[in-house]
């Protein structure tokens, strides 16, 4: 009876943890475009022509704030991650910043990311401050690519743009504005990462013990 009760609660908490849905993006790419580092930060390590790796993780029921039926605004500061490996260096956001995606789905179909905040980044690379952002972007001149300005509906697959940009602006905290990295690129692929959440393996976990129990106390004597 204890385990029966237990696999209904389970399972009644279920629906409650699917309302959150995380979504994990690998992007790949070339600083083809601009790679400038007056900060001398990088030391040279990255180049035109270096490749880069950015895993970003949102919220996609994340509220929509714009009105118009063909372009969302969200926010997702509050589930919003971020992580650069380029070279020798991995540079990550700092919780804290904004974090905000726009989807338009009128005409040229366009997805755009704008996150600042403080980043920070190993080996040795300096703190940067959180004038500090980030600016990736996806474009469709077909129109084809999106068919609504849902965050849910973003294909996420290099088939379904036409350009897909990569910019990271990072301002070394010196005291100036003259030290900076400035680094900008092409995107050639991408991949979203399934993620099952801890809850679910647990709650799956836990509904299979209470039958296994279940099972037991009707085959004892």
């Amino acid at each position: 009876m204890r385990a029966a009760a237990m696999a209904f609660l389970v399972a009644a908490a279920l629906p409650a943890a699917a309302s959150a849905t995380p979504v994990t993006v690998v992007f790949g790419g070339v600083w083809d475009d601009l790679v400038d580092d007056t900060a001398g930060a990088l030391n040279g390590q990255v180049t035109l022509g270096s490749s880069f790796t950015v895993t970003m993780t949102y919220d996609d029921v994340a509220p929509d704030s714009n009105a118009s039926p063909t372009q969302g605004d969200y926010d997702v500061s509050a589930s919003f991650a971020f992580e650069v490996a380029t070279g020798p260096f991995t540079i990550t956001y700092a919780p804290g910043g904004s974090a905000d995606i726009t989807v338009d789905a009128f005409g040229s179909d366009e997805v755009i990311l704008f996150a600042q905040g403080a980043f920070v980044g190993s080996p040795n690379l300096p703190a940067f401050t959180a004038v500090s952002y980030t600016n990736p972007g996806f474009t469709d001149a077909s129109g084809t690519a999106l068919s609504s300005d849902l965050l849910s509906g973003v294909p996420w697959q290099s088939s379904a743009w036409d350009d897909a940009y990569m910019y990271l602006i990072l301002d070394d905290d010196d005291g100036t504005q003259a030290t900076y990295v400035e680094l900008a690129g092409t995107i050639t692929s991408m991949t979203v990462v399934p993620e099952p959440t801890s809850f679910g393996l647990v709650a799956a976990g836990a509904i299979a013990l209470a039958l296994r129990a279940r099972g037991r106390v009707r085959s004892a004597p």
